[in-house]
């Protein structure tokens, strides 16, 4: 008997509810069933928390931001090294010899110099004029389609700044089209910073590519993915360039090791 007044007192307790959650969409388009012809009916299936789908959405725009300095440092490289080579090659080319005047007669001491050195200036040597930049460009061998786009595929958008800072100034620009509740949202920053890589990724990606990444995502998250394998293959690109410039650099006797 005891032992049934025990189990009816622990059947009477009341549960105590200590959290509940809610299950959300990270593009943030839940449709109710009567709401099922909005926006053509199309819901994505990937589901999750909003803490886990802002969590998400920053990482992988952290990883973009990431990868486009990267691909900036290896265009300014290639820039430097492009001179390099040219510089190495006409000077190869020329076969210059600089001699250097004996002042106080070391060289005839040791016996490193066996005939007096001749004037420079009685054997006046012509110096080619160097051809101009755009006729070097022009006989120059194309290694890479890169070579044919502005700055390696990079544009000149994002050359000079980061991700973040060209965002908040596109966001400055937006700012008079959005409401306030609009824009203090979590997600509005990584919304717009998906907007500005695929700008940058317009002098490398073709208009089929970018369109893409415009329609079909449903999230700034997928856009950004989108954008991020874009700029690993212009990264490997770039890196297959860096290869082939550095055996040039190697060849005429310069280090590259400064450069990447």
């Amino acid at each position: 008997a005891l032992e049934e007044e025990e189990e009816e007192e622990e059947d009477d307790e009341v549960a105590v509810v200590l959290g509940q959650f809610d299950l959300l969409l990270d593009d943030s388009s839940v449709l109710s069933n009567d709401e099922s012809t909005k926006y053509g009916g199309e819901v994505t299936k990937s589901r999750a928390s909003s803490m886990h789908a802002i969590t998400e959405l920053y990482r992988c725009a952290n990883k973009v931001f990431r990868l486009h300095e990267e691909r900036k440092k290896l265009v300014a490289g290639l820039r430097a090294a492009e001179m390099r080579v040219r510089l190495g090659q006409k000077a190869s080319a020329e076969e210059c010899f600089v001699e250097f005047e004996d002042c106080d007669g070391l060289g005839l001491i040791s016996g490193m110099i066996d005939e007096p050195m001749v004037d420079v200036e009685e054997e006046p040597k012509t110096v080619p004029q160097p051809l101009p930049i755009s006729e070097e460009i022009e006989t120059a061998p194309i290694r890479s389609r890169l070579e044919t786009l502005e700055n390696y595929g990079l544009g000149s958008y994002g050359i000079l700044s980061t991700i973040p800072d060209l965002t908040e100034q596109l966001m400055t620009k937006l700012e008079p089209y959005y409401s306030p509740e609009h824009r203090e949202r979590e997600e509005y920053e990584a919304e717009v910073a998906s907007f500005v890589v695929l700008k940058s990724l317009e002098a490398y990606a073709s208009t089929e590519e970018v369109a893409k990444a415009l329609v079909v995502p449903s999230s700034a998250t997928q856009r950004l993915e989108l954008a991020y394998e874009m700029m690993m293959q212009h990264r490997d690109e770039l890196i297959e360039l860096v290869e082939m410039i550095s055996r040039e650099l190697m060849d005429c006797g310069e280090e590259c090791t400064d450069l990447w």
